[in-house]
């Protein structure tokens, strides 16, 4: 089975189902206009054990390229991050992360939400936001035990 490796904070939220969707930089970085990406390292339909707690599996449920700044609210909302997920939020379990719910108007915080999280993450690489890195959006869910 292959590993996926995620931050504390992360995998508390994927615990809660409230992190659905993960963004990874493309490995090597695509020539701009070439029209040629390196293989993504997940299929959709793979299982993966999430390295640092070994009874979360996930099941890849979609996976898209992108260029950073490109991304869809929607995937910024399903990695976590959503101003809605505050104890104040309207919004039903199936639209948490969706800013088209209706109920969801905050979506500069989560951008600024997003970014500041991939500039502690990739600041000092070559991804970092300012080269506009080419990325994997990979949607996944959380395997019950009934599913694994």
């Amino acid at each position: 089975m292959k590993q996926i490796s995620f931050r504390e904070n992360m995998i508390d939220l994927i615990r809660k189902n409230l992190k659905t969707v993960t963004v990874r930089p493309m490995k090597p970085q695509p020539v701009f206009g070439s029209g040629t990406l390196p293989e993504c390292p997940y299929k959709v339909g793979d299982v993966l054990a999430v390295r640092e707690d070994q009874d979360i599996q996930l099941l890849v449920t979609g996976i898209t390229a992108a260029w950073l700044h490109e991304i869809k609210a929607r995937h910024m909302g399903r990695e976590g991050l959503c101003p809605c997920l505050d104890a104040s939020c309207e919004c039903k379990d199936g639209d948490r992360g969706d800013l088209n719910c209706g109920r969801c108007q905050l979506l500069g915080a989560l951008v600024r939400r997003f970014f500041s999280l991939w500039f502690a993450i990739y600041e000092n690489t070559e991804y970092k936001a300012e080269n506009r890195p080419a990325v994997w959006v990979i949607e996944f869910k959380k395997l019950t035990g009934k599913d694994q």
